[in-house]
């Protein structure tokens, strides 16, 4: 559907816009690397975000989740610095928003925070922190046409002259780096970055305008690489503890992801490392049930067990449906 312009505003609610592809087939990689045809971009954690420029008065720039909740009066900070970037009219970019704690550390639970808070609360909640931040790394419609087809190296050129004459503040370009894929690594786990997202330049990208948020495109030419395994995985419920510390408190959750294939919803076992005494009594509640959690694993094992498995972080933004195993 490269040709196929949708509503921005408001955003159409069926909009859904692409993600990499989970793992990162290392050998594809290197030859696209010999053929000096690999962008490499740091990969933020946080939360997807679209900005919508209608050219409509008073609402000119328009901020949205990937799943186009309207999240505008939520970051008025964040938006002002847009409105002064020339985005022409009929425009749709995508980016990572982000908000850093500790001297640079990326924090996508606090970011949930002001996301799922009402709009005068995730102000108040935003003053206690460092600003909000925008990665620009891909244009789907610019001046009312689709350009998703375009190979990779036009987009994010498209995105630099944008961006050109602007100073940036809060919003600015991804991080491309100018490294070997073997360098790249080694700096992305130094500086403890939640990884790289791995282009092929001349790929070009899709959405679709289904709804069906579940099952993003992951087209070819697009893979995300982590210096560790994880997933995003449906907690279906709760196992309590029995420790004095603890008792009648969380031990574990029950986690599962749907098959690719069948759809059916399978356990994966269960988790507790990494929960907080805070979490394990706010998560002892089973009308919160289901919810999703980001987790870290050395490997899956062929009863479908995971090794070493520590829970990184509730995702909000994330519904149980979009999420599948990759094998």
């Amino acid at each position: 559907m490269p040709n196929q312009v949708f509503q921005l505003h408001p955003l159409d609610e069926n909009f859904v816009g692409p993600k990499p592809i989970e793992v990162a087939p290392v050998e594809a990689i290197q030859a696209l690397e010999a053929a000096g045809h690999l962008i490499i971009e740091r990969k933020r954690n946080g939360h997807g975000g679209l900005v919508s420029a209608t050219g409509l008065r008073k609402r000119h720039i328009e901020l949205y989740s990937r799943g186009a909740h309207a999240l505008t009066e939520k970051f008025p900070a964040l938006v002002e610095e847009l409105r002064e970037i020339s985005i022409p009219r009929d425009t749709l970019l995508a980016g990572e928003m982000v908000v850093t704690v500790d001297g640079g550390i990326d924090a996508p639970s606090t970011f949930g925070r002001f996301a799922s808070a009402k709009p005068k609360r995730a102000i108040e909640l935003q003053a206690q922190y460092a600003s909000v931040q925008l990665a620009l790394f891909n244009v789907i419609v610019h001046k009312g046409k689709s350009v998703i087809g375009l190979p990779y190296a036009d987009r994010l050129d498209i995105i630099r002259e944008l961006t050109a004459r602007h100073r940036p503040v809060n919003v600015d370009v991804v991080a491309v780096l100018n490294k070997t894929f073997a360098q790249a690594k080694n700096f992305a786990d130094e500086l403890k970055w939640e990884g790289l997202v791995l282009y092929d330049k001349r790929a070009g990208s899709t959405f679709r305008l289904d709804g069906r948020s579940d099952q993003p495109p992951r087209p070819d030419g697009c893979w995300k690489w982590k210096p560790y395994l994880e997933g995003d995985f449906v907690a279906t419920g709760w196992i309590p503890s029995t420790s004095a510390k603890f008792k009648g408190l969380v031990k574990d959750l029950l986690i599962a992801q749907h098959d690719l294939v069948t759809h059916e919803l399978v356990s994966w076992g269960k988790v507790g490392i990494g929960l907080s005494a805070a979490e394990r009594r706010e998560f002892a509640d089973d009308s919160l049930y289901p919810m999703v959690f980001e987790v870290e694993f050395e490997r899956r094992t062929p009863k479908k067990r995971l090794i070493s498995a520590k829970i990184l972080r509730r995702r909000t933004d994330k519904t149980p449906g979009e999420c599948y195993s990759p094998v």
